[in-house]
């Protein structure tokens, strides 16, 4: 017992002899998952701060779908997309293809975040990132976004 508090290790579940196959297999996959949020929590997450008008959003990358311009005639805004909400902020798409290795442009009026990309229709030339949020994707960048695209699917 005292060597368990000095290893500072802890039992995740016990595999009684008595259960069947289906729920031991049913608990060790609890136990991974759990192992596998415990892991999340400790990677640092990484942010970027956003302007509006009046407020500062500090929002996760991992939570950002794309960014896209909006034409106003005084001043540069963008319109943010993320997996809960939109919203304007201040800022142009050169400044923020700068803040994260996850973002790459894909268009003249768009910036995508790379890692929340599901699909890519090279004949309509759009980004879907869940079954209603699309982005467009220009001629000339459907070929270097196909390599991209190539390179992350071998990583996972």
């Amino acid at each position: 017992m005292r060597k368990t508090y000095e290893y500072r290790v802890a039992a995740l579940d016990f595999i009684d002899k008595i259960q069947t196959n289906d729920e031991i297999k049913q608990s060790l996959v609890t136990d991974f998952q759990l192992i596998k949020e415990r892991q999340n929590l400790n990677e640092e997450t990484e942010f970027i701060e956003l302007e509006s008008n009046s407020e500062i959003f500090r929002i996760p990358v991992s939570d950002i779908y794309f960014f896209e311009t909006i034409t106003d005639l005084t001043k540069r805004k963008l319109s943010v997309y993320t997996k809960s909400q939109h919203f304007v902020v201040k800022g142009n798409l050169k400044s923020i293809e700068t803040k994260s290795d996850s973002f790459i442009r894909v268009h003249r009026s768009f910036v995508v975040n790379v890692g929340n990309i599901k699909k890519f229709d090279s004949k309509e030339k759009k980004l879907y990132f869940n079954e209603s949020t699309y982005c467009l994707v220009s001629r000339k960048n459907i070929g270097p976004l196909k390599n991209i695209l190539k390179e992350r699917f071998m990583e996972m």
